[in-house]
């Protein structure tokens, strides 16, 4: 039986592979000139001023990140790689907190669909790829936090006040996001 489940593991991560090749191959073929064109205008430089001129404003980590990425889009194949590996760790991250809220039903166009959704936006030339990263955080954190906090308790109340400033610095509005999962999940949960 745990042969079967480890085969099983294994396919499933091979299909989610598969996706983000064949996200990456779209990208790259139908896409390539948006990268180009949005490295044209973000400006990144390696300076002390540069990055504590970011970190002071709220979003600005996830902002100096995306500004850190968008340098190398002027490379053939970066752009549309990082975005396809954007959409597999958003992939990834959403089946994770997926997983555990339904009791490990798998349901893959559940997960899948919010990738596609960041993918479809950056089609667009006024999209903000931070907003993709920082949709990546707030999934990442909230499976992170199923994990920790798997039951309804007092304590995930105490510890939420805190992490939500935190992330409301790193990512900015987004934030708000965790807040209505973390909250929708700890009243809709049944548990002491």
């Amino acid at each position: 039986m745990t042969t079967m489940m480890k085969t099983s593991r294994w396919v499933k991560m091979g299909i989610g592979a598969g996706a983000v090749v064949l996200v990456f191959l779209f990208l790259q073929y139908r896409y390539a000139f948006n990268y180009f064109y949005e490295e044209q205008f973000r400006m990144f430089r390696f300076s002390a001023d540069y990055a504590v001129a970011a970190f002071r404003k709220v979003g600005g980590p996830v902002e100096y990140v995306a500004s850190f990425l968008i340098q190398f889009f002027a490379f053939p194949y970066v752009g549309a790689a990082v975005s396809a590996l954007l959409f597999g760790a958003v992939a990834g991250g959403v089946r994770c907190g997926f997983l555990r809220l339904s009791g490990g039903k798998e349901m893959p166009l559940a997960y899948w669909l919010p990738g596609f959704f960041f993918l479809w936006a950056e089609a667009d030339f006024n999209h903000h790829f931070e907003a993709g990263l920082a949709f990546l955080a707030v999934v990442w954190l909230f499976a992170l936090w199923e994990r920790l906090f798997p039951r309804r308790n007092r304590w995930a109340v105490a510890a939420a006040v805190p992490v939500a400033w935190g992330l409301y610095w790193l990512v900015g509005p987004l934030a708000l996001l965790w807040v209505v999962a973390v909250a929708l999940t700890g009243l809709c949960r049944k548990g002491t």
